[in-house]
């Protein structure tokens, strides 16, 4: 008797820790489960499927041949959540572009920031574009179809449009599951991401 007390008091400090572990995981389930219902969903309109092994909800599907990725990542203690969706397209190209702002006007002025031209006034006074191509970006910028996709992602709340060389990638802050993430929505970034991918 005396040793059964010995053994369950030896196991007491781990019964906190496990605890917290647990409804951790609990919390992590119940907080994903919606958002791994609502990418299932998806699957009725993309032949794809979401991943077994993922660090956040995921989902892989084909679309007019291009395979593409969603990543819903959920907020962290200094920044909100996202989605990101990319389209994979192997390219020899790399390029970024983000949305003019006031800190960025500011940065330009000092020297501080160090962007690329479109030569096209209106467009580069809405957008910062970087990318060490520059012939090929200022080529490749030149596509009035290219800057009607970038505008229209960016109207959409996306707040980033990067090509890696592997993926076409665009991200948006604060988006709506019941929104953004639906089979019409996501078609239609997927429509516009596809549009990038004939320049290259």
């Amino acid at each position: 008797m005396v040793n059964s007390h010995i053994f369950i008091y030896s196991f007491f400090p781990l019964i906190f820790p496990l605890a917290i572990i647990t409804v951790a995981f609990a919390v992590y389930f119940l907080m994903n489960k919606q958002r791994n219902d609502v990418l299932r969903g998806l699957s009725r309109r993309f032949n794809g499927s979401m991943p077994r092994f993922s660090l956040y909800p995921s989902f892989q599907g084909e679309y007019q041949g291009f395979r593409f990725s969603i990543v819903l990542v959920p907020a962290g203690r200094n920044t909100p959540d996202y989605l990101q969706i990319f389209v994979l397209k192997p390219s020899f190209f790399k390029l970024t572009v983000y949305k003019e702002n006031v800190l960025s006007t500011f940065g330009e002025k000092l020297g501080l920031v160090k962007e690329i031209k479109a030569n096209d006034p209106e467009f580069d006074k809405e957008f910062l574009i970087f990318s060490r191509q520059v012939s090929q970006a200022e080529t490749y910028l030149a596509n009035s179809e290219i800057k009607a996709a970038i505008r229209e992602l960016f109207a959409r709340g996306f707040n980033k449009v990067l090509i890696d060389g592997l993926k076409i990638f665009v991200q948006k802050p604060r988006y709506s599951l019941g929104f953004d993430v639906t089979e019409t929505q996501i078609e239609e970034t997927l429509n516009r991401l596809i549009a990038l991918s004939r320049g290259l």
